[in-house]
């Protein structure tokens, strides 16, 4: 699929040439960071789900 995460490669060209934006980290180091955040959250914030999805019964 298009959408697949193994197949996408984002592309910041067009954030560079528009608003001059450059990463301030790596790829490696983003995800480390994302990694740690995401370890530092009680199991039941990480599986909350936003109004939108939840079903109405």
């Amino acid at each position: 699929p298009v959408d697949d995460p193994k197949q996408r490669q984002p592309d910041i060209t067009k954030a560079k040439q528009i608003l001059g934006w450059e990463p301030k980290v790596d790829r490696a180091e983003g995800l480390k960071r994302t990694y740690e955040y995401f370890k530092t959250l009680p199991k039941e914030e990480l599986v909350k789900q936003p109004k939108e999805f939840i079903s109405k019964k």
